[in-house]
């Protein structure tokens, strides 16, 4: 991984992200056993831009 960051929440993500981002979605993806992490993928839209975009990560829905 390029880069971990730790995140209490949706919010923090979009926040994290910048304005030109909208998360579109939070989906489980499978459990992880190299790093023990119920991982789910994030995916956004960007302004100016067609089509979803894999922007990360998560251990677990990261729900607010």
């Amino acid at each position: 991984m390029a880069l971990v960051r730790e995140v209490a929440s949706r919010a923090e993500l979009e926040h994290y992200l910048g304005p030109a981002w909208r998360i579109d979605g939070i989906a489980p993806y499978g459990f992880d056993d190299r790093i023990g992490w119920d991982t789910h993928i994030v995916t956004a839209l960007h302004a100016g831009e067609e089509g979803t975009f894999v922007v990360g990560f998560t251990d677990g829905p990261l729900e607010d």
